[in-house]
């Protein structure tokens, strides 16, 4: 069974960086879960945060327009 964490970004790169490493230290080297980051700015890319994680388990969905809250 895989699981997924969904996080949605708009504004606040620096806490979204921390919030990201923290989280993939508290899930260790769990193959069985995926972090997914849906950007919903699409004046920002923020694609270099894949490389927070060493086991690449974090994907960034980019949103083309801002589809308000989630």
């Amino acid at each position: 069974m895989k699981y997924s964490i969904i996080i949605t970004y708009y504004k606040g790169f620096n806490i979204l960086k921390s919030m990201l490493k923290l989280l993939c230290e508290s899930i260790g080297d769990r193959k069985d879960i995926e972090i997914i980051v849906v950007n919903d700015n699409p004046e920002t890319e923020i694609f270099d945060v894949t490389t927070i994680d060493k086991n690449n388990r974090i994907m960034v969905i980019q949103s083309s327009r801002n589809g308000g809250y989630s």
